[in-house]
């Protein structure tokens, strides 16, 4: 009797990520002040972003930096927060950053700078961002 192996197909660990960010868009109007919220959780537990010193979001050949680029990001927000009062949720206002391309971002890494991680800790955020100038 000889024995037999089964064979079963590798998991896509990346295909829930590319699902959620094909089902989900988030629109820029250049010009105007929209808010783009995100809320940073790893395993189910929100992101603690009271170390956090600065942060850089990668979109279309543009860095938009903290640290250059005041007002657009937004870590001390959140109503809903969680345990030990940690929220994970940034705001990002992008309508003032006019070099940002008018096309449809997929792929968008926020770089976050901490006491924890000075170099930074790279995040891919889980939607596609539409940048569109208004009256087109």
């Amino acid at each position: 009797m000889g024995t037999s192996l089964k064979v079963s197909q590798k998991p896509d660990y990346g295909a829930r990520m590319r699902e959620k960010m094909a089902a989900s868009t988030e629109f820029v109007w250049l010009g105007t002040d929209g808010v783009i919220s995100v809320r940073l959780d790893q395993d189910g537990e929100y992101e603690n972003l009271s170390g956090v010193t600065r942060m850089k979001l990668y979109i279309g050949g543009v860095v938009v930096d903290s640290d250059v680029d005041e007002g657009v990001f937004d870590w001390g927000t959140g109503e809903q927060p969680g345990a030990e009062g940690v929220t994970g949720k940034i705001n990002i206002v992008l309508g003032g950053v006019s070099e940002i391309p008018t096309i449809m971002h997929s792929s968008v890494h926020l770089q976050v700078f901490s006491t924890a991680f000075p170099n930074g800790n790279v995040w891919l955020l889980p939607f596609q961002i539409h940048v569109r100038a208004l009256g087109s």
